[in-house]
């Protein structure tokens, strides 16, 4: 859940991808979406600067971690984005991934949805 989001304030919500892998490569998380965050006809614009900022219709992934693999805000697509990786063992690595969106002027207010799927595989 972002909460409300208006033009003044952006919405967030995090949660933590938790790792444990015995291979020798480590591993790799990625994250798709089944379609941008819409609700009907309407939706909300993935960010294209690499920032959510209040007053602008955008919507848009970050992580914190060790093991975070993105630099400041990322839209998703149906292309899956490389989220969080490590090239060893690992125990317990933790990975903050925080949603982020904001509204326009001309967002309409309704509750958006959209699912997102992450994948996280160990390479041998």
């Amino acid at each position: 859940s972002l909460g409300t989001i208006g033009t003044l304030s952006i919405g967030n919500d995090t949660h933590n991808i938790t790792v444990t892998t015995n291979a020798r490569n480590g591993y790799t998380c990625m994250a798709v979406e089944d379609g941008n965050l819409r609700s009907g006809g309407n939706d909300i614009n993935d960010v294209g600067d690499g920032t959510v900022n209040a007053g602008a219709e955008e919507y848009g992934i970050g992580c914190t971690g060790t093991d975070c693999d993105l630099t400041g805000d990322n839209a998703l697509s149906g292309t899956p984005l490389q989220v969080a990786s490590n090239i060893g063992r690992v125990t317990a690595s933790a990975t903050a991934v925080t949603y982020k969106a904001a509204a326009s002027s001309a967002t309409v207010g309704t509750t958006y949805a959209h699912l997102v799927t992450f994948t996280c595989t160990g390479d041998f």
